[in-house]
């Protein structure tokens, strides 16, 4: 998306280098290609564009019906994330194809990240690449293993630290499977297993129990932003909603009017008040925020109603090996311990939280090298307003820039595509403006 708002700025002459492993603009969330995963935000806030918000739509009624199949006439729709990983390479390929900037992609691991007048990153393959401007897109990283987990259980293949790395080989239909996290990859998670048949019992456990809240129809709702600290915050949110139902609208319309607001808003709020906010607040948010498709959200609601999907609060405190299987060892949140014996362990308890400890060698070389910090929160790298890194002795680096999961802790609301592809423009301008005299 980055390269895509680049091209649009930069001029011929400039040459654009993309390195990752590949395939290039798919990623994770959109490199599936179960049709049941679907967006999680309407086609209409889709556009790759926020200054032509119906380009994703345009591009979908131009698509061949057989091949879209899932494509509805309507911007209040969820299509799947496969389509949408179409939208995305169609777009960077066709600007890649006009006259302008050249564009080249290195299919490798970049390990280490070099500093300088010409900053530069080493390769898995040992080669150095040098570039007058870097930006780094590096995405999420996986969680690590959960507390209580013993080596033994560890090393089990039934045991799936990273579920969009499983390919189910070896699930039998009948398997009884708990899954650690209650969130949107724990509904991915549902969805693959259903896509495949499976029958068995699937138990949740999450420190709250809470599932992400269904999707309703859109409606525009006028907000004042609210202002001062978390508690007055949250105070003048809950004000806003209570008004707001009582003049005919939803929670979920007060929620989307706060979106433009939100990056101000975390700003504004001391580091003990978002440190508050992490620790109390986050999951509420997370689940009132990052909403289910409405068919998404009816398949869980059906399979809990009939038994075969149970989702608890609690945590696993000891989890160790079984033969094929498990003992796992619950505490309930409600004061009571459980003991279950699962087939598979599924973690689905999303990205790491802590950037500190994510063990990327890119990153975590960057770290221990000074060359980006850590920002006040540990919830990614420290940059400027303008995404711009912060080094480790508190200078602006001249020709690094960041931008998504790693940015969290300036600007908190940086993963959903509309705010994704608002830093893409602005930190498009940034890096395609004319080189300083030197």
């Amino acid at each position: 998306m980055l390269a895509v708002h680049v091209l649009r700025e930069a001029g011929p002459g400039t040459k654009v280098t993309l390195i990752g492993q590949g395939p290039f603009g798919r990623g994770v969330a959109y490199g599936t290609h179960n049709p049941d995963h679907l967006l999680n935000v309407r086609v209409a806030n889709m556009s790759a564009f926020a200054d032509d918000p119906s380009h994703f739509l345009r591009w979908l009624w131009m698509q061949d019906v057989p091949a879209y199949a899932d494509i509805p006439p309507s911007g209040h729709a969820f299509v799947s994330r496969k389509t949408y990983g179409d939208y995305v390479v169609a777009v960077f390929e066709e600007l890649c194809a006009g006259a302008g900037p050249a564009v080249t992609t290195v299919d490798a691991a970049a390990v280490q990240l070099h500093p300088g007048l010409r900053p530069s990153v080493t390769l898995a393959d040992g080669r150095r690449l040098y570039f007058d401007r870097i930006a780094l897109c590096v995405g999420n990283f996986p969680a690590g293993p959960p507390p209580g987990l013993s080596a033994a259980a560890q090393d089990s293949a039934h045991y799936v630290n990273d579920p969009w790395q499983w390919t189910m080989a070896g699930l039998a239909p009948e398997d009884d499977i708990l899954i650690l996290g209650s969130g949107l990859t724990m509904a991915d998670t549902v969805q693959s297993l259903l896509g495949k048949g499976h029958q068995g019992q699937i138990r949740v456990i999450s420190r709250r129990g809470l599932v992400p809240l269904r999707h309703e129809p859109a409606r525009t709702y006028e907000l004042k932003p609210p202002t001062g600290s978390l508690v007055e915050m949250l105070a003048a949110v809950r004000e806003n909603v209570r008004v707001a139902v009582l003049g005919g609208y939803d929670w979920r319309h007060v929620f989307d009017a706060l979106r433009p607001y939100t990056a101000a808003l975390w700003q504004g709020l001391s580091v003990e008040d978002q440190a508050r906010f992490l620790r109390h607040l986050r999951p509420y948010w997370d689940v009132h925020r990052h909403r289910l498709a409405p068919a998404v959200a009816d398949a869980i609601a059906d399979l809990r109603a009939r038994g075969c999907l149970r989702i608890d609060a609690g945590r696993a405190v000891a989890i160790d090996r079984d033969g094929d299987g498990f003992i796992v060892d619950l505490a309930l949140r409600d004061g009571s311990t459980s003991r279950i014996k699962p087939r598979w362990i599924i973690n689905c308890t999303g990205a790491a939280r802590d950037f500190r400890a994510i063990g990327d060698p890119l990153m975590q070389g960057a770290l221990d090298r000074g060359v980006i910090r850590p920002d006040p929160l540990g919830l990614g790298i420290d940059v400027t307003a303008g995404n711009v890194v912060i080094g480790a002795d508190g200078e602006v680096s001249e020709n690094i820039v960041a931008i998504g999961p790693p940015t969290r802790g300036r600007f908190w609301e940086v993963i959903a595509v509309p705010d994704i592809r608002g830093a893409c423009a602005r930190v498009a301008k940034t890096l395609a403006a004319p080189l300083p005299a030197r």
